[in-house]
């Protein structure tokens, strides 16, 4: 007790004959340890303390002699990644630093990239009930999904705050580690379901190497977003609604990798787009000719004519027709369901010369 009541004492002193800034610097590194975890203390103020290496980040000295900030703060900067989908366990890793960089954008130019001995990465696990756990230094080896973060030492302080990157983790047999693709973001009822299971820069897995099965979206939210209990069906939906698609590992391939997809009614026609190919529209010329009805921008509509018809407005009116419009000027075209068919396109620009 007497050790700990004259430490305290003498930090007092301390902080009584230091300037002003040094004393925030010296508060703010406090913080930042505070932030990482568990500070080692001793009962002893006179023994070395021993630095834990998973939630003990060293600050350099931030002070000149005229007590001015000479450190830079990593607040400003970002995690940037070097891969793009997962990084498979299988092609060995040494290290976070050839992953990762951390980086400075202003106005969405690079500016700056930061030396990696002027920093140490840290990890922090992801777990689908608790969320992420605390920042540990050092190389993640096990399967999973991480949050990547980077505390400053040397001429760097603080932490990349708020721009954190992401690290997928798996062995190369671990579904988990693959992501479903649909051919459409939005599928219609009248449209077939089709889907992928890759790693965004690799080739697809064959078919063979997992079986497909579904369930309601609604189900596997309210479940906390766990496979564990829910029934699955080998049958596609056909019905207009949100869903999931689980995709499991046979043979070799374990685990599982579940995507999400919404199916929407094909008469409805706000899931459409509207194409103009941009071609010189003379006064007099059918604007019909100009323009085609496309399915999620990906390919053209399979509903037939009869079911939409095209409505005109000039630019800045909104007075709607299906007149083919014959002066020159600026317009808004639009397709709009009819006999059976609902809802409309997002208006697409058009100019007719004369």
């Amino acid at each position: 007790m007497r050790r700990r009541i004259a430490c305290v004492l003498a930090t007092a002193v301390m902080l009584s004959s230091m300037p002003l800034n040094a004393i925030t610097s010296y508060a703010q590194e406090a913080q930042v340890i505070e932030e990482i975890g568990d500070v080692a203390t001793s009962s002893d103020a006179e023994e070395e303390v021993e630095e834990s290496e998973n939630v003990s980040v060293e600050m350099e000295d931030t002070l000149l002699s005229d007590g001015k900030e000479t450190t830079i703060d990593l607040g400003k900067y970002s995690i940037s990644s070097n891969i793009y989908g997962t990084y498979w366990i299988d092609d060995g890793l040494d290290n976070l630093d050839d992953l990762f960089s951390v980086v400075l954008y202003l106005n969405g130019v690079l500016v700056e990239t930061v030396e990696p001995q002027n920093y140490d990465l840290y990890y922090s696990e992801y777990n689908s009930t608790t969320g992420y756990s605390d920042w540990v230094k050092g190389l993640p080896t096990e399967s999973g999904k991480y949050q990547i973060t980077a505390f400053g030492k040397n001429s760097y302080s603080g932490r990349t705050m708020g721009n954190q990157s992401y690290l997928s983790l798996y062995y190369k047999h671990e579904m988990q580690g693959y992501h479903i693709e649909f051919n459409y973001s939005n599928i219609l009822t009248n449209q077939e379901l089709k889907m992928d299971v890759g790693n965004y820069t690799e080739e697809c897995l064959n078919p063979s190497n997992y079986v497909v099965q579904y369930a309601d979206y609604q189900i596997y939210q309210n479940n906390n977003y766990s496979l564990e209990g829910i029934q699955l069906s080998d049958e596609t939906p056909k019905e207009p609604g949100k869903y999931i698609c689980v995709a499991t590992g046979v043979g070799e391939y374990t685990g599982s990798t579940v995507g999400v997809f919404t199916i929407q009614s094909h008469k409805l026609l706000d899931w459409y787009y509207l194409n103009y190919n941009y071609g010189k529209i003379i006064t007099g010329e059918n604007i019909a000719d100009y323009l085609e009805l496309r399915v999620n921008r990906y390919g053209v509509s399979p509903i037939s004519c009869d079911f939409y018809q095209y409505m005109f407005c000039k630019e800045d009116e909104e007075i709607w027709s299906s007149e083919n419009p014959i002066e020159a000027g600026k317009y808004k075209v639009k397709a709009v369901g009819i006999n059976g068919y609902s809802g409309e396109t997002w208006p697409v620009d058009l100019t007719i010369y004369d």
